[in-house]
């Protein structure tokens, strides 16, 4: 159940895309032998890696000055599995919701149509909660019951409750939105959610953050 709501966030987030980034990257994934992790991430700081992921079976880390085909020449070891870029991720783009102005009746929006989940009916009383991996939720916003929402995000992008962007809030709605004749209402209206922002306010988010901010 924990991992089909899961997926359910990350649908509805709208899976992302690779970003093109103007500026080297330097955040990398490396895949590693848990047996020896130990001695990887030991080279890793040897040869000045800052090390921001540390999962299993492999660690993200940044190198500073190096790109993609130095890093492979750096870390030349029988213990590593594979080296690739820890790529930027963006949202995609929204789709329209019903005709209508939202600060004068109630709309659904098109992803509740899409996912066909206005033919089923939602029990507020199964306990269940969701995940929303995105831009953060805009605590300004009165469509949301708050008590419900809690939150967190990642390193540098900024508080949960601080609008990155439309996205997040546009994503929470689609899911959770009151059932209020305000604004837009959710496919599970009013349930429960912990939001986790991981896009900065340039829009982006690393691929190994989104994969492990659950």
């Amino acid at each position: 159940m924990k991992k089909n709501k899961l997926a359910l966030a990350l649908i509805l987030s709208g899976l992302c895309t690779a970003g093109n980034a103007s500026a080297q990257n330097e955040r990398f994934i490396i895949q590693v032998d848990n047996n020896k992790k130990g001695v990887v991430k030991a080279l890793t700081k040897k040869l000045g890696g800052d090390i921001k992921v540390d999962g299993n079976g492999f660690i993200a880390a940044k190198f500073t000055g190096h790109d993609l085909t130095s890093l492979k020449g750096l870390l030349n070891n029988p213990h590593i599995k594979l080296i690739e870029e820890d790529q930027k991720r963006v949202p995609l783009s929204l789709f329209n919701d019903d005709a209508g102005n939202a600060m004068q009746q109630q709309i659904t929006p098109y992803a509740v149509y899409q996912s066909q989940a206005d033919q089923v009916t939602f029990d507020a009383n199964a306990g269940m909660k969701v995940c929303v991996i995105d831009s953060g939720l805009d605590s300004t916003n009165p469509d949301f019951i708050w008590g419900n929402i809690t939150g967190d995000n990642d390193s540098g992008t900024g508080n949960w409750f601080d609008n990155g962007g439309p996205h997040g809030t546009h994503v929470a709605g689609t899911i959770g939105a009151a059932d209020n004749n305000l604004g837009v209402v959710g496919m599970a209206p009013g349930v429960a959610m912990h939001i986790i922002k991981v896009f900065n306010e340039s829009g982006w988010g690393l691929f190994i953050r989104l994969s492990t901010s659950c």
